[in-house]
């Protein structure tokens, strides 16, 4: 194989490999913003869980019949404590935090100027691009990794209170019957 074959199959390789990170990074952007949106349906319920709660705490306190104010306290202390921790959770896996970005034009034009004989052939270029898709590519995957992790909390605490209110609910009726 001659050296103008051996570049071009260079070239051929790294415009495959250019092509396979851009796949990538395209999928981590998709992944960003389902994680966004999923943050924003917890905070969602949240919101309704939360004013749902709060329009029974009156009720509950008026039509309390032998339940003390002190056993009211503890059920609504606890759930809200719960869906407060969701609700920070949710709030936390929206934070964009930092992300690496691809390089300015007029930064990267300078130092491709500078350092033209690096780029003059078509894998080096490829190859330079693949470098610079990868490393925002990682960037995004771990901080998606992190947003995935807070939604995966905030769901935790979320179906905490849910289980919560549940049970507070039972063992409500229990306190009234008897």
């Amino acid at each position: 194989m001659n050296e103008h074959e051996e570049k071009d199959m260079a070239s051929d390789l790294y415009a495959f490999v250019k092509e396979y990170a851009l796949l990538k990074l395209d999928d981590e952007t998709k992944r960003y913003e389902s994680l966004i949106q999923q943050a924003s349906n917890m905070q969602t319920a949240f919101a309704f869980s939360t004013a749902a709660l709060f329009m029974i705490a009156p009720m509950a306190i008026e039509n309390r019949g032998n339940m003390t104010l002190e056993y009211l306290l503890v059920v609504f202390s606890s759930i809200t404590l719960f869906l407060m921790l969701s609700l920070l959770f949710a709030s936390l896996a929206q934070s964009r935090g930092k992300l690496k970005s691809f390089a300015d034009i007029n930064t990267f034009e300078q130092f491709v100027e500078e350092n033209y004989e690096d780029y003059l052939s078509k894998a080096q270029q490829g190859k330079a691009i693949v470098d610079q898709i990868g490393e925002v590519q990682l960037s995004a995957s771990e901080r998606n990794d992190k947003m995935a992790s807070r939604i995966k909390k905030s769901m935790i605490f979320f179906y905490i209170a849910m289980g919560l209110s549940a049970g507070w609910f039972i063992v409500s009726l229990i306190v009234l019957c008897n």
